[in-house]
Formats: C-alpha cells, structure tokens, sequence
C-alpha cells in the first residue's frame, strides 16, 4: 500500500473527467512510477551516471527540483526516469543507448538500438543530447507490422507505392530478425521519402495516421494547393511539403513585424499590412509560422538584414 504522502501526489496528478473518474490505464501507469524501489536524493547523478546518462551540476540541480523527495530523503527510481525522459537538458555516450532504454522500460529490438545510434547527432565524443534520444525513441513504440504486409496497410490509409519504392523506403528502415518494422517509424520516415502517390479521397486519414491534425478550412485550403492527377492521387512529397505549411506552431498577426525582425527580415508598416493581406489568417487573427514564411518569399517588398534565418 502506498504511503498517505504518496497517495496524495498520485491524487493530485491524476487525470479525471466532469463526473469525477479516471481512467484505469491512466491510473495504473500513475501507481507504476511509485514502484521499483527508492534511491537517495543524494546518489542521483551515480545513479544516472551508472546508467550511461551525464549530468553537468546545473542540470541535476533543475532536475532535483521536480522530484518529489520523500520525507528520509529518498526519491522512487521510476519517479526519476520517468522525469528523465520529458528533462530538457543531459547527454550519453551513444554506445550507451540500448542500456538507457532499457531501464526506461523501453523494449528495442538489436537492430533499431542499432538504426537509433547511426541516425541521432553525435559530437566528436560520440555523444548525444538525451532529448534527441527521447524525441526518436517514440517512432519505436506502438505496432509493429511483417514486411510483407507494408503495402497493404499503407494502401488501407490511403498511400501507395510501387515495388521499387517499397523496396527503397524499406531499405531505410531497421527490419527485426523476424521481419517486422515499427508503424510508426514506417510513417515518420514517408515524410521524407522521395515517392509515393496517395488518394485525394483518403486525404484525412492520411495526414491523420501522420499525426497532422488541421482544421475544415485549413483542409479546404490545403487541398487547393495540390495537384491532382486525372487518377484521383497526388505525389506524396507535395503533400507532406502543403501539411508542413498548415501545422507546426502559429503566430499572432499583431506580432508578425516584430518576428520578422528578429529573423533577419525587415518590413515597414505598409509592407507588413500587405503582407497581412496575402497571409492566412485564423479566426484567432493568428498564421502558422510555415505559411508566413511561404507568404514572405512571394512577396518581394523587403529588405534582408545580415542575419541568418534559422
């Protein structure tokens, strides 16, 4: 049984609907990182250190501080993990990946702790920031489907591939000893593959299993910027390269000039209105910052200041 002081934090942090219930997964995973066992506050950096996970002092300072420590002095070892993986700051020896995910509870097969350590950047130590290690890692998770089956359920979500192009984009992807890859990566990897048509009238679920979520008039305005053959499909990588330009974060049309500026491009008052006028706005007054940029290289009334756009 957890103790008082536990049971009020798991309380707390629970997810509960109007009438007042939470979900059993939900809660179950909650009770979860209050098991496997507790470490001193004090051991944390040998702890993580042991592990393959680097702390500068400053880091595991602003990493203590979100921890809950127990009256003894003592934090639960799946409470500070589960920290870790969401904790902004950190690094690992690349060579140290499989290790770390493993204690995260994380299941790799051989080969994708392989494809991971190849495809994360490393410094010349070999090192990697441990938040580019929590970003991949999530590709890895959910199902995980045969080779043989990737035509017919790209095909069910409305993509399709030729046996050339099948063959190319699996050639890119870590295939286990039994012949599976992970959906998700499978998915994630589509948006930067070069082929692929996929029917105009599965568009929606198609950039839904992709993780894009637009609104009916950003859909409406997405579809006018593609190309439809006399087949009814589109190339894929028009649009992956349109759903880029409808997502991502937005921005305030009052704050436009001055973001602008701090990119590196300088606008007057009367080249920002018109620039207000070709951009999209919400009912919000507020553009994504793709499609602000897209409006900025058509329009052709500004001055470039000597610093680089990122």
């Amino acid at each position: 049984m957890l103790p008082d002081k536990e049971l009020k934090d798991l309380s707390q942090n629970l997810p509960v609907d109007a009438s007042g219930m939470t979900d059993l997964h939900k809660l179950l995973k909650e009770v979860n990182k209050f098991t496997g066992g507790k470490i001193q506050a004090k051991d944390i950096q040998k702890v993580l250190g042991d592990m393959g996970v680097e702390l500068t002092n400053r880091e595991l300072w602003n990493l203590m501080k979100m921890l809950p420590i127990t009256d003894d002095g003592k934090v639960y070892k799946n409470i500070l993990l589960d920290n870790i993986k969401s904790f902004p700051g950190g690094k690992c020896n690349v060579s140290k990946i499989g290790t770390i995910l493993e204690n995260m509870g994380y299941e790799l097969e051989d080969e994708e702790i392989e494809y991971l350590q190849n495809h994360l950047p490393t410094t010349d130590e070999k090192k990697v920031k441990l938040n580019k290690v929590m970003e991949n890692v999530e590709s890895f998770t959910g199902t995980k489907i045969n080779t043989n089956e990737v035509d017919d359920i790209l095909k069910n979500i409305g993509i399709e591939l030729t046996p050339k192009e099948r063959w190319k984009l699996l050639k890119t992807l870590p295939v286990t000893s039994d012949g599976k890859v992970c959906r998700n990566l499978l998915l994630d990897r589509l948006k930067t593959f070069q082929g692929g048509k996929v029917f105009e009238n599965k568009l929606e679920t198609i950039l839904e299993n992709m993780n894009y979520k637009l609104e009916n008039e950003e859909m409406k305005d997405l579809r006018n910027h593609l190309k439809i053959d006399d087949n009814g499909k589109i190339l894929l990588n028009s649009v992956i390269r349109a759903a880029n330009l409808f997502s991502g974060d937005k921005i305030n049309a009052s704050d436009i000039q001055l973001y602008l500026g701090n990119v590196g491009i300088e606008f007057t008052n009367k080249e920002n209105q018109d620039l207000l006028d070709i951009v999209p706005l919400d009912d919000n007054k507020r553009v994504y910052k793709d499609r602000l940029m897209d409006g900025v290289k058509t329009y052709r009334g500004f001055m470039m200041l000597p610093v680089c756009v990122d």
